[in-house]
């Protein structure tokens, strides 16, 4: 029964890791990576969604303000079989 409530509030649940170059050319319009899904347990995939968010913060204590950017998204819609206690990498564009 615990096992059933750490799924489903996402406990137990895959785990993400970006794999991307450490830097990044000024002039470069596409960025190529990896993402690495593991998790405790045999899980399904079925959607990945990356938005490259751009943070912009001025000002202050008190009057700090940070702003937003979007500057790409790309989902990946398909079924990937994450197993057990082993890493599963895909690329993107």
């Amino acid at each position: 029964m615990l096992r059933k409530v750490k799924k489903w509030l996402g406990i137990e649940g895959v785990k993400l890791e970006l794999l991307i170059p450490e830097e990044i050319s000024r002039d470069t319009k596409v960025l190529n990576g990896k993402i690495r899904l593991y998790s405790m347990n045999a899980q399904t995939v079925s959607q990945i969604v990356i938005k490259f968010v751009e943070r912009y913060s001025r000002g202050r204590k008190s009057e700090k303000m940070t702003d937003e950017y979007q500057l790409g998204e790309i989902s990946l819609v398909e079924l990937v079989e994450v197993p057990a206690d082993e890493a599963v990498e895909i690329d993107f564009k």
